[in-house]
């Protein structure tokens, strides 16, 4: 992947775009007080944990050129790239077929990705994946596991879970195996995925960021700032910290 590049996905099109300059620019999400980076993502987007490994290596870059030497809060926020998909899920290749035309076109998208994640330390197995979910579930539980301190687990537990092992994130049971394995309580997680709590407030959210141009995910924003639409390289974030932090130092 070239600096020039970015990986987005916007419905169910993912695909690498030329990197267009982005200007810093605040959007309306509640920062945290630290470098707080927040990172708009959906659960089927396979360029999801390939922007979050290339912020993280940016990161290392901040710090082995000693550019940044502090803690970055990461916080996982949702988007539904298919909200219309139902509650239980769709068959995964019929879906993506009708999106992409045929399956030789689908197949194609699907070795890119898988190139693209290997190079960043993912295995996906897309031949595993079954159900195209519905994630707002899987949204409600990242949420749910922010408030419990265990919102990196889930995070990798779920991406892993689809991407990986091809596992029904439409599935409150799976859903329920991934959060105990992350360390959260099953029993409480069962009875809260069973109910209807936050289902609102999430797709309240997603109106929201849609709202405020946010097409396309991974989206990236620091301290307020967005950075980055895309899995943009690791250069890309360390210069786009940076930045962020002069701005920061300029307004105190």
């Amino acid at each position: 992947m070239s600096e020039q590049e970015t990986l987005i996905c916007e419905g169910d099109v993912c695909e690498v775009r030329p990197a267009e300059p982005q200007k810093l620019q605040p959007i309306n999400v509640k920062p945290s007080p630290a470098l707080n980076i927040q990172i708009v993502s959906d659960w089927v987007c396979p360029f999801c944990p390939i922007g979050e490994a290339n912020l993280q290596k940016g990161l290392d870059l901040l710090r082995e050129n000693g550019l940044w030497n502090g803690e970055a809060h990461i916080e996982m926020l949702p988007f539904q790239l298919n909200p219309e998909v139902p509650m239980e899920g769709v068959d995964h290749i019929e879906h993506l077929t009708k999106k992409f035309g045929s399956k030789e076109r689908l197949q194609q998208m699907q070795d890119m990705i898988t190139e693209k994640a290997r190079a960043v330390g993912w295995e996906y197995r897309f031949d595993r994946v079954t159900v195209a979910p519905n994630t707002i579930h899987a949204h409600r539980l990242s949420g749910f596991a922010q408030q419990k301190g265990k919102q990196q687990e889930i995070t990798e537990g779920l991406f892993k879970a689809y991407f990986t092992e091809g596992k029904n994130l439409s599935d409150l049971s799976v859903l329920t195996e991934i959060a105990t394995q992350a360390g959260l309580d099953p029993e409480e997680t069962s009875a809260y995925l069973h109910s209807n709590q936050d289902v609102q407030e999430v797709r309240a959210f997603d109106q929201h960021i849609k709202r405020q141009g946010v097409q396309g995910v991974p989206f990236f924003i620091v301290n307020g700032y967005a950075v980055a639409s895309g899995a943009m390289p690791p250069e890309h974030f360390q210069n786009a910290i940076q930045e962020v932090l002069k701005l920061q130092e300029q307004a105190q």
